[in-house]
């Protein structure tokens, strides 16, 4: 029996990951927050969608090097924990969206503003 099983290391696992989510989130919004505000347009659907299955493949990876770091292979990690790592992942990827909408309203308000 190994113990090096994700199981033991579920709550670590998924701590360390969604810390590791929370700032790369944090870095596609800043990434996108500065092309909104340096161009002064909204990215067009086409380029936020590349940007949102980036943070997606990004976080992915992260898992896969996760899973390996603890010398476990993808059929050995508990149910438990990957529905962890999907929701993070899901969370994220909300989270960057929903940003990403407020940012375009905050820019398109203050567009109209200034226009008046």
């Amino acid at each position: 029996m190994s113990t090096n099983s994700l199981g033991l290391f579920e709550s670590p696992s998924l701590d360390v990951f969604n810390q590791f989510a929370t700032n790369i989130t944090k870095e596609y919004i800043e990434d996108i927050s500065n092309q909104i505000n340096t161009k002064g347009e909204k990215p067009s659907f086409d380029e936020l969608f590349e940007k949102l299955k980036a943070l997606n493949n990004d976080l992915a990876l992260k898992v896969v090097q996760l899973v390996g770091s603890a010398g476990n292979e993808k059929e050995q990690v508990p149910p438990t924990l990957k529905d962890g790592f999907k929701e993070i992942i899901k969370k994220s990827n909300d989270d960057c969206l929903r940003t990403v909408k407020q940012l375009i309203s905050e820019n398109s308000k203050r567009d109209t503003n200034i226009k008046k």
